[in-house]
């Protein structure tokens, strides 16, 4: 079976009421004590 050439790129915009670096992506303890987010996507 012949391989198949694809590629995909998208966008990702996150905003959260913790510190800058956002501690609840690294495991850790929400800066405030509980995360407020939004957060989108744009997949082509």
């Amino acid at each position: 079976m012949p391989d198949v050439k694809w590629a995909m790129k998208a966008r990702e915009f996150i905003n959260c009421n913790c510190a800058y670096g956002c501690p609840c992506q690294f495991n850790a303890m929400p800066t405030y004590g509980f995360c407020q987010a939004v957060a989108g996507m744009e997949i082509e």
